[in-house]
């Protein structure tokens, strides 16, 4: 557990070694803002970095509250194809975000409960993400597994979004992910 806290504080860390926003923005650029949301995204399966989780459709709600550079996301899956409408896995995540200029330093936390497995049920994981705004944005994302066969993935993408219409937006992502020496 010691080296889970060590680990996570040195993410969080990385965040305060990017430059300070520039101090020409106004005022109101400082406040603290809160927000909230509701996502539901529907898929004709379930792809969790690169493979095939679940064949059948899936459903993924998740709610999210951000005040100022902190979110906390509660993410579901569903339904398990095995047991009806069940939720298939619950994923609690806590980030920071750091923003300088167009670039994006995000580190956090991620607990999954993976309600099909009757072993690990519980894994957690840190990682960091360093991206840059434009209209093709390129990310690069690290993230360590501490239980659950552990591991760190690298993930390099790229991704476009294109406004449809004020509240719809069609994202085109390009990622390649990379873990224990295997291409996924």
């Amino acid at each position: 557990m010691r080296r889970t806290f060590v680990v996570f504080g040195a993410l969080m860390g990385l965040t305060a070694c990017v430059p300070p926003i520039a101090r020409a923005q106004s005022e109101a650029a400082h406040e603290q803002s809160t927000s909230w949301g509701v996502d539901i995204t529907a898929s004709s399966a379930y792809m969790w970095r690169g493979m095939t989780d679940i064949p059948e459709p899936s459903l993924q709600p998740s709610v999210w509250l951000s005040i100022g550079p902190l979110t906390i996301d509660s993410w579901f899956s569903g339904p398990d194809p095995d047991s009806g409408l069940r939720l298939r896995e619950h994923d609690l995540t806590v980030e920071y975000e750091h923003e300088a200029g167009p670039i994006n330093l995000t580190a956090g936390w991620t607990h999954y409960f993976l309600r099909y497995n009757p072993v690990d049920r519980h894994a957690h994981e840190v990682f960091a993400r360093l991206s840059r705004e434009a209209a093709i944005t390129p990310t690069i994302d690290i993230a360590h597994t501490l239980e659950s066969g552990g591991g760190t993935t690298v993930i390099p993408s790229v991704e476009s979004r294109i406004p449809v219409s004020p509240r719809l937006q069609a994202i085109g992502l390009l990622a390649v992910g990379y873990n224990h020496h295997q291409w996924i």
